[in-house]
């Protein structure tokens, strides 16, 4: 569980066995307030790059399909940590944060940090 804060920030924190560099690709992102809403839904959302079309917003728009194809989730380029965040616009109480990666990916490990800014996370 998370005090208030208005920025979360997901850092993937693993590069691939090959040595290549992490990239972010999120279907569907939900951070949950006391009130059990998904307050991520729609807010201004942030990536370290952005792959084609796939921009940080898809990650929050409430679309919940999983096919990369379908234009439906975020994707950034490779980077080292890379990293996607939602701004909240408001400071709240998070008491989860959930996460669908794309249909068919593999497993990230993922850290979170929180803050009252971008510069903060």
């Amino acid at each position: 569980m998370f005090n208030a804060f208005a920025i979360v920030a997901v850092v993937v924190n693993n590069t691939y066995c090959d040595g290549r560099n992490e990239v972010v690709i999120w279907c569907t992102v939900c951070v949950d307030s006391r009130l059990n809403v998904n307050v991520a839904l729609n807010r201004p959302a942030y990536q370290v790059s952005m792959l084609g079309t796939h921009e940080a917003r898809l990650a929050n728009d409430g679309n919940h399909n999983t096919i990369l194809g379908d234009g439906s989730c975020s994707h950034t380029r490779e980077a080292t940590n890379a990293w996607w965040a939602v701004d909240l616009l408001v400071a709240l109480h998070v008491t989860g944060v959930k996460f669908t990666n794309r249909k068919a990916a593999g497993t990230f490990v993922v850290v979170i940090t929180t803050g009252c800014s971008l510069e903060q996370v």
